[in-house]
């Protein structure tokens, strides 16, 4: 737990074994698994987990997409990209996660990413955003307008699906008020 040093959240045996029961318990609703979480920073612990859950998953379910959150991939630099190559993640990753909240994304990372997978004479694995959003506009239409082009943005940098999510202000000052 790096909020606490010396405890652990989890035992890392025990936490695959109950990712496999998970997904054969519910295989037939899971299109993909990304077993070390959301919004996890990356260690030791998370590349352990990671590559035995990945390990376990293929094993029984080799069609299975299992995937690998790089929340700081729109972020230059990135440790999350530094410590995916140094251990050798892309072994270990069929698609790729992040999270993007942004005014403009800065896609360095992920063409050095995409750079390291030519090297290894390896096509990068798809790139996905499971929570994804322009922060700009300064009403609905604007806002819209600034949501369309960033998914262009991401779209022609190599981005294969975006999951989308609406932020507005709940005050109301902001809204549309007629179609």
């Amino acid at each position: 737990d790096p909020g606490r040093p010396g405890h652990l959240t989890f035992k890392i045996e025990p936490y695959v074994e109950y990712i496999v029961a998970y997904v054969r318990h519910n295989r037939d609703a899971i299109v993909g698994v990304i077993p070390s979480g959301l919004e996890r920073p990356i260690d030791a612990r998370t590349v352990e987990l990671h590559k035995k859950a990945y390990t376990a998953l293929k094993k029984e379910w080799p069609e299975l997409p299992v995937g690998m959150m790089l929340y700081g991939l729109p972020m230059n630099p990135s440790t999350d990209v530094d410590l995916f190559l140094k251990e050798q993640l892309y072994d270990y990753a069929d698609f790729i996660d992040t999270h993007i909240y942004a005014a403009s994304v800065d896609w360095t990372e992920w063409q050095r990413l995409q750079a390291a997978y030519r090297k290894l004479k390896r096509n990068p694995p798809p790139l996905i955003s499971t929570e994804f959003c322009r922060v700009g506009g300064s009403d609905q239409v604007l806002h819209s307008r600034d949501t369309v082009a960033s998914h262009l943005d991401a779209f022609a940098n190599g981005m294969e699906h975006i999951y989308y999510f609406n932020q507005c202000n709940e005050g109301g000052n902001l809204f549309l008020r007629q179609p």
